[in-house]
């Protein structure tokens, strides 16, 4: 299994993207894993949309999964670095993930500043779907 994960990790991203892909296609259409439990619980969430785009977030939900899983591999294949297996270490050597919500222009002006600061790692742009923003002590939350 060892040498399974490290030749996955040497794989270039777009063929981890298809192999995410399959993984989709096979835990939505053919094992079904957790299907039903997620859509009662997208129903019970999200009782105000319809069948219909429910379905959608479900779906998309397994296509999240499988571009998770094949960006965990790729990611992995950077350092190559197995972490702690021992429970009171756990907390010492796991990866690290920083988000923050702003402009692209911004965050592109801080990105030299954040390659001289950084000697491994994964950064990554991604558009922000703001459900809800509530400051400290106000009411109404959304945008």
């Amino acid at each position: 299994m060892r040498h399974v994960l490290k030749f996955l990790t040497r794989l270039p991203l777009p063929v981890l993207y298809a192999l995410g892909a399959f993984a989709y296609f096979v835990a939505f259409h053919v094992l079904r894993w957790h299907r039903e439990l997620a859509a009662r619980n997208l129903c019970n969430a999200f009782p105000e949309k319809s069948a219909a785009e429910r379905a959608r977030i479900l779906r998309q939900s397994y296509v999240n999964l499988g571009q998770t899983l094949a960006e965990t591999f790729w990611g992995f294949g950077a350092s190559a670095g197995i972490h702690s297996e021992k429970v009171l270490r756990l907390s010492l050597d796991l990866p690290l993930v920083v988000e923050c919500v702003d402009t692209e222009e911004k965050i592109q002006a801080v990105l030299p500043e954040l390659d001289e600061m950084i000697g491994g790692g994964l950064i990554t742009l991604e558009r922000a779907h703001v459900i809800m923003y509530r400051g400290e002590g106000q009411q109404d939350g959304h945008p």
